[in-house]
């Protein structure tokens, strides 16, 4: 499953761009503010850096793949056994993007885990 993900994440500063487009498209993220270029290219000197991070992007990627999947068969199941209308379904996570991962995850937004910023915290430039 992994492997289908690592061509997506061959070109890390589209799919930064992509998700800071995505949000303005969305309104959630204001158009008329620039984001600092997170620049996700790297010299070849630091090549390994760069497949280390879409091998841990894609890994990323394949995990939320199957927490996906597997909860839709918890409701398909809770809907045939008639149990559906009568369970609350609570999903939890926390703000921002594990420092090892890096700000792609969070893009446009600056910062990861634990920094003051967490992922989108008063992280435009207004």
């Amino acid at each position: 499953m992994v492997q289908k993900y690592l061509k997506r994440y061959a070109d890390l500063q589209h799919i930064a761009d992509g998700r800071h487009q995505g949000l303005i498209e969305q309104g959630l993220f204001p158009q008329d503010v620039k984001v600092a270029n997170n620049n996700f290219s790297w010299t070849q000197a630091e090549q390994n850096k760069i497949e280390q991070y879409r091998q841990q992007a894609a890994v990323h990627a394949a995990m939320v793949e199957k927490i996906d999947d597997n909860v839709g068969k918890l409701i398909t199941a809770l809907k045939d056994s008639g149990a559906y209308d009568n369970t609350l379904i609570f999903y939890f996570s926390d703000n921002g993007a594990a420092a090892h991962i890096g700000d792609l995850m969070n893009s446009p937004y600056k910062g990861v885990k634990a920094l003051l910023w967490e992922g989108g915290k008063s992280s435009c430039h207004c």
